[in-house]
This record gives structure tokens, sequence and C-alpha cells, in this order.
């Protein structure tokens, strides 16, 4: 039982640092000016998912179990890709408001 405690320790701080990267994501999403500073984290975290499907690469592996492992390397890019794309439609920027200025302009000059 006592050496199940060093894994449990690790694997509680690993899932508490994959929820503070997404924390970071959402926050970089709704707070950065340039809408491409949310896909800084989905980058690395593919380059890091084609580096562990590389190694893996090189353990005798047959294709089939060497694609699935890549695609599973892959799943955390893919959910931080999910959260760039869902803070986006959420923090839409407004659209031209050029014309809302003019047409609001109009309706007080009409009063």
């Amino acid at each position: 039982m006592s050496s199940a405690m060093p894994i449990l320790a690790l694997f509680t701080i690993f899932v508490l640092l994959l929820i503070g990267i997404a924390a970071l994501q959402c926050f970089i999403c709704t707070k950065a000016k340039n809408k491409f500073m949310g896909l800084i984290i989905p980058i690395i975290a593919c380059l890091g998912g084609l580096f562990v499907a590389l190694v893996l690469m090189y353990a005798p592996l047959e294709t089939s179990k060497f694609i699935r492992q890549m695609l599973i390397c892959q799943i955390p890019a893919l959910i931080y890709l999910a959260i760039f794309v869902i803070a986006r439609l959420i923090v839409k920027e407004p659209k031209d408001n050029t014309e809302n200025r003019e047409i609001q302009k109009m309706n007080i000059q009409d009063l």
C-alpha cells in the first residue's frame, strides 16, 4: 500500500498541472488582443505529442498500434484547440462598428 502513495501523488500533481494549463489556455484566449496567442499552447502540445510518438516509433510496434499511440498523444492538443475555438466563439470581436455608429447618428438626427 505504501508504494501506491507516490504514484497517487504524482498522478494528482499531473492532473493539477493539466487543469492549470487548461485554465491558462482559457485566460490567454479571452484576454489576449491577438487572436493567435491562444494557439501557442495547442502547438506546444501537438509538438510534444509528435515527439512522444516519434520516440515510441523506435519501439517494435505494429503500424496500427503506432497510429493509435500517435492519436492518443494528440488528445491534449485537441482539447486545447477546442478550448481555443470555444473561447474565440464566446469572445467574438464586434463587427464593423462604423455602420452601427452611422445608424445611431441617423436615429439621433431623426429625433
